[in-house]
């Protein structure tokens, strides 16, 4: 299989890599949205709050994307890597401290700025410079990072937070972050090689198209309808993750037994990445587009027909296929349609509408919950939304074809 040759051909280079995703983890719904309850327990927020606090700080933090570019592409590997290390590692302190609703949304803007977006843009971007003709694989198999995360940072977090308490657990993994990757930037980093493919000689005709806001709203209004499609998977995923708690209370569920579900998540979002990626190049990316809402169709179905513990394992083995395939399609879609010469610039901006989406996601939820509404109606809500969704996709899809 290429991709098992492509690790076994650079060992070092892939696990060091998939370690930086991993870490990615730490600044994730699903690790962070383990220590609600305490946090609201401790404050004493409403469902509301904690989830505006949390929305507030994802949407500001994602306005450092620019400057995180800039730094990834100026800073060295080591001055990069330490600046994160530590933000890190302060932001985990400042959560288990937080003694007010400022602290926690200081501490919630450190972890989603440096820890969710930093590292995996750290990640992607060094494979991305390294990698042309095999760059698809190449991100394929650094996923496999940000899969471990999902099946071993909840259980992890679940686990110490049960035996140790929420606050403890969290300065065991701040002193985690310090500990991995110390050793990693001094003695790692500098041997990894810094070249591995040469560029391609050829280059495709690229899209001519002005890659501003407001000439995309102007002129290229089916491009933010494709950005907006693509948003929903995890506009939808967050909502469900942050609210994981919720689900647990309503089912009679313990939080470990609800983080026994992320193993299934995790492997089905391994064999995701394993999947789509030949699939991608076999038959086009924006072929597959629609076929993004059926996993998540599916899911939502056995998480609302089945009360069972197995019908949430069900639903978050389909969940993993559809985050899998939304993100093989979020890294060739574009670059299918409108080449590579501004990709950039076209996945900052979804980047950007992906970010306002995650956002929304906890805080409808939240008002939605506090506000009365059951969960197995917000379930229904999301399934209708679905349905929908998988209409503007198929619209969209009919539009780029006949271009």
């Amino acid at each position: 299989m290429n991709m098992l040759k492509l690790i076994r051909d650079y060992p070092m280079l892939f696990l060091s890599f998939m370690g930086v995703a991993f870490f990615s983890g730490i600044g994730q719904t699903f690790f962070l949205s383990i220590y609600n309850a305490d946090l609201m327990q401790k404050i004493g927020l409403s469902r509301t709050q904690l989830s505006s606090l949390y929305a507030c700080a994802t949407l500001v933090g994602s306005f450092n994307l620019t400057y995180l570019g800039v730094m990834v592409d100026r800073w060295n590997g080591r001055r990069y890597l330490l600046t994160l290390t530590f933000a890190v590692a302060t932001g985990l302190l400042l959560l288990s401290y937080a003694p007010n609703a400022f602290t926690l949304f200081f501490a919630y803007l450190i972890l989603r700025a440096f820890g969710q977006m930093g590292f995996g843009l750290f990640a992607t971007t060094s494979i991305s410079r390294l990698f042309y003709e095999r760059r698809g694989k190449a991100i394929s198999v650094l996923g496999i990072g940000r899969s471990l995360a999902e099946g071993v940072l909840p259980n992890l977090g679940a686990i110490l937070a049960t035996s140790l308490g929420a606050f403890v657990s969290m300065k065991i993994v701040s002193a985690t972050v310090v500990i991995f990757f110390i050793p990693f930037i001094f003695l790692v980093l500098p041997k990894i090689p810094t070249h591995v493919e040469s560029p391609p000689q050829s280059i495709e005709k690229q899209s001519e198209l002005k890659w501003s806001w407001r000439e995309t709203f102007k002129n290229n209004k089916r491009s933010i309808l494709l950005m907006i499609s693509l948003a929903f998977i995890p506009f939808s995923v967050t909502a469900l993750f942050f609210q994981q708690a919720t689900l647990a209370d309503e089912r009679g569920w313990t939080l470990v037994q609800l983080a026994r579900g992320f193993w299934f998540y995790s492997a089905c979002l391994i064999v995701g990445n394993f999947t789509w990626g030949p699939l991608v190049d076999r038959f086009r990316a924006i072929n597959l587009y629609p076929f993004v809402m059926l996993p998540l169709l599916l899911g939502l179905t056995a998480l609302i027909t089945i009360k069972e513990l197995h019908g949430y394992f069900i639903y978050m083995m389909f969940l993993g296929l559809s985050v899998s395939l939304s993100g093989m399609l979020r890294h060739t879609l574009y670059a299918e349609l409108f080449g590579v010469l501004q990709l950039g610039r076209i996945k900052g901006m979804d980047g950007n509408i992906l970010i306002i989406g995650t956002s929304l996601g906890p805080l409808l939820s939240g008002l939605a919950l506090d506000y009365g509404v059951h969960l197995q109606s917000l379930l229904l809500s999301l399934a209708v939304f679905s349905l929908v969704n998988f209409a503007l996709i198929t619209f969209i899809q009919r539009s780029f074809k006949k271009a």
